[in-house]
């Protein structure tokens, strides 16, 4: 007998020699272990495929690391954090109205035709916020809303939120040099939002009055 052929020795040792020279030659393919692992097969071709896997220890093993691969694929093309919005509310800091300056108010002119009402001024971090009204009367009354944003943050783009009590939002944008406009706003409470792409500066009780 020739030196080079293996000596099979135990039963044991015979079986495992039978299995490496018979690896796959009852299990299914890379591709359809793959559909079974995805649930893209008939349900009698699951029901068999799963049969043999019950008993197969290396398609066992082929099916973990087919696991694996999912859990590591998701993992990388998951949001690598989720986009954290700031939110500031605006202090006032100078009102031409001092009986209502503490709740943040501001109060159309009183005079009727297109008068200037009062000046109104915000600080939200670095941001100045300056926003005027004026009183438009032909027919029913209605406020224009002028405002100016000044500070770095204005290099961004910002637009203009305006909220009532009725939960009715009206929307317009900062331009180039920081201002805005909103127009014919029923009298009535506001609150204005200004957003960018990660931070809302909110203004609380506006209020919008034909009185001074």
């Amino acid at each position: 007998m020739s030196d080079n052929l293996p000596l099979l020795g135990t039963e044991d040792q015979f079986e495992q020699l039978v299995n490496a020279v018979l690896y796959r030659f009852n299990c299914p393919d890379v591709e359809t272990l793959t559909d079974y692992f995805m649930r893209v097969v008939t349900e009698a071709e699951h029901n068999n495929i799963k049969g043999h896997i019950d008993d197969c220890p290396r398609c066992l093993e082929e099916l973990a690391a087919l696991k694996q691969y999912e859990a590591a694929t998701a993992a990388d093309t998951a949001e690598p954090f989720s986009k954290t919005i700031k939110e500031i509310v605006a202090t006032l800091v100078s009102s031409g109205d001092q009986n209502r300056s503490g709740l943040g108010t501001l109060v159309a002119a009183g005079v009727r035709g297109t008068s200037d009402g009062p000046n109104y001024t915000y600080l939200a971090d670095d941001m100045r916020i300056m926003i005027n009204t004026t009183l438009v009367t032909n027919g029913e009354p209605k406020v224009n809303v002028m405002g100016l944003v000044m500070g770095p943050a204005t290099s961004q783009h910002w637009d203009i939120q305006v909220e009532n009590d009725e939960k009715q939002v009206l929307v317009t944008s900062v331009d180039a040099v920081g201002n805005f406009m909103v127009e014919n706003l029923p009298t009535g409470i506001y609150q204005l939002r200004l957003v960018s792409e990660n931070v809302t500066v909110t203004i609380r009780d506006i209020w919008l009055s034909e009185k001074q």
